[in-house]
């Protein structure tokens, strides 16, 4: 069961999946964290889509949700988008290694404010 905004759809947010110290995953998505991770854990390839690289590991998994205000309101999931990247690059620069089932992400230009979220949510993150 998630709470707001982890389960409010049109929001966007940035999710993090670890194993251990070891970051598997970072995603983003704009449905309910339930939705999108249901989505991903039952697909079985049907329509094209085989799901998480990740649904098989039978190991206990962290799951960590970030949503973030700008002033009053959330930012829009391009802004999410580009800290996505930043987070991931901040794994593959400190870890010399990309987080080990992150098979797609879109760089985007980003702004000093969107690496500094990023280095925030990685800190946040079990060194890998």
């Amino acid at each position: 069961m998630f709470s707001e905004p982890a389960s409010k759809p049109a929001i966007a947010k940035l999710y993090t999946i670890t194993q251990g110290k070891t970051l598997l995953y970072v995603g983003i998505t704009k449905q309910r964290v339930s939705s999108r991770l249901n989505y991903g854990l039952k697909a079985n390839g049907k329509k094209g889509y085989h799901g998480y690289k990740w649904k098989d590991i039978t190991d206990v998994l962290q799951l960590g949700v970030w949503t973030i205000k700008d002033g009053n309101n959330y930012i829009d999931s391009s802004e999410i988008e580009i800290i996505e990247a930043e987070v991931v690059y901040l794994c593959r620069h400190k870890a010399n290694q990309w987080s080990k089932y992150q098979y797609e992400i879109h760089f985007h230009q980003s702004k000093k404010h969107h690496r500094d979220l990023a280095t925030e949510i990685y800190n946040l993150i079990p060194d890998p």
